[in-house]
């Protein structure tokens, strides 16, 4: 069983905690923010995924500002991208927002790929934010 909300197992503790066979593990919840491809093993919704992928966009944004290899192009794709993120976290319409955040996702996903004097470290940066987006666009 997991997902257990707090004091279902007499703990007082606020929060959501994680349960196997009916023992208490708090260690196995609360990995979302852990680092690069670890996701949280309780289900979230579509406006955390949301957030995490607007997290993940505006740290790509960063890192290709600050990557002198970057093409002009790239910052600007990865800049639309980091714009429909954050109208995305915004939007009362989570459906429509996840496709035109996907659309800008994979057009910064291509320009990273393409941009052959981007560090190897900022493209994968931008390709994990583009995953971010994947993954809530899956669990519409």
């Amino acid at each position: 069983m997991w997902g257990v909300p707090y004091g279902h197992f007499g703990d007082s503790r606020k929060g959501v905690f994680a349960a196997r066979d009916g023992v208490l593990v708090p260690e196995l919840v609360g990995l979302a923010g852990a680092g690069v491809g670890t996701y949280a093993w309780f289900v979230t919704t579509t406006e955390e995924r949301l957030r995490d992928a607007r997290v993940k966009t505006d740290s790509a944004l960063a890192c290709v500002r600050a990557d002198p290899g970057a093409s002009p192009v790239l910052i600007a794709v990865v800049g639309e991208f980091a714009k429909k993120a954050d109208k995305a976290t915004h939007s009362d319409d989570e459906r429509t927002a996840v496709i035109e955040l996907e659309q800008a996702g994979d057009s910064a996903k291509a320009a990273a790929e393409a941009d052959i004097g981007v560090a190897d470290v900022t493209r994968q940066v931008v390709l994990d934010a583009h995953l971010a987006i994947c993954i809530a666009k899956a669990k519409l």
